[in-house]
């Protein structure tokens, strides 16, 4: 996607593909060079070999999306897997991938939507509960994705994804009056999310932060990693 002749073919098999029967949002899964055995020897770009610039495919391929639909009046809007500086100019959001229904795995997520939003890509996501894994009927995953969904309410892009049954009345009669209650709690906040993405557009400034971005003279939040 570093050569733009490559990208204006791309997008014209999008537009004939997709954009004539009125698709206009895309989610640009493994938006990355994704192979077996990584990148050939000697694999090489446009803008360079693989091994130098080969981590900037999914910027380049946010923009063939950006501008093609640019050029067709339409708001480019996308999810990607993979992100980098940047990118966030073409309408891109990230999620985290395809990660493990464990709570390891949400803690990791807290630091790593901080991390990002502090980077510019302001339009951060997870797949609540986990992509791989997770069993409806274990009290522990229900525990677990109970408070993903918490978690997830207070993200930028509220979604939940995965590789199991995700209707939420499979779980068990509490989680799922849990869940509910949540998503009924992140509609009511539609216009303050609305302003918070808008004030990200005008200031930079994330919808999530650390402590320490509000807090700056209070020692102890440089310390606060969630």
């Amino acid at each position: 996607p570093t050569q733009p002749a490559a990208r204006e073919y791309v997008w014209s098999r999008v537009q004939a593909g997709y954009l004539k029967y009125g698709i206009h949002v895309f989610w640009l899964d493994a938006s990355e060079p994704q192979t077996p055995n990584g990148s050939p020897n000697g694999s090489h770009y446009k803008q360079g070999y693989a091994e130098q610039v080969g981590m900037t495919f999914p910027f380049f391929h946010s923009q063939t999306m950006h501008d093609g639909q640019v050029a067709q009046n339409q708001p480019p809007l996308m999810l990607l897997r993979s992100g980098w500086a940047g990118q966030q100019r073409y309408g891109g959001a990230v999620w985290s991938g395809d990660t493990h229904s464990v709570f390891e795995t949400l803690e990791t997520s807290i630091r790593a939507g901080l991390n990002i939003q502090l980077s510019g890509i302001a339009w951060w996501t997870t797949d609540i509960g986990g992509y791989s894994g997770g069993n409806p009927k274990d009290p522990q995953f229900n525990e677990l994705i109970v408070r993903w969904f918490q978690y997830g309410a207070t993200c930028p892009l509220f979604r939940q994804h995965g590789a199991r049954p995700t209707e939420p009345w499979l779980l068990s009669n509490q989680s799922y009056e849990l869940i509910v209650k949540v998503i009924e709690l992140r509609a009511s906040w539609q216009s303050y999310v609305m302003d918070a993405m808008k004030q990200v557009n005008e200031t930079g400034l994330p919808v999530q932060r650390p402590l320490w971005y509000d807090f700056p003279d209070d020692a102890k939040t440089w310390s606060i990693e969630d």
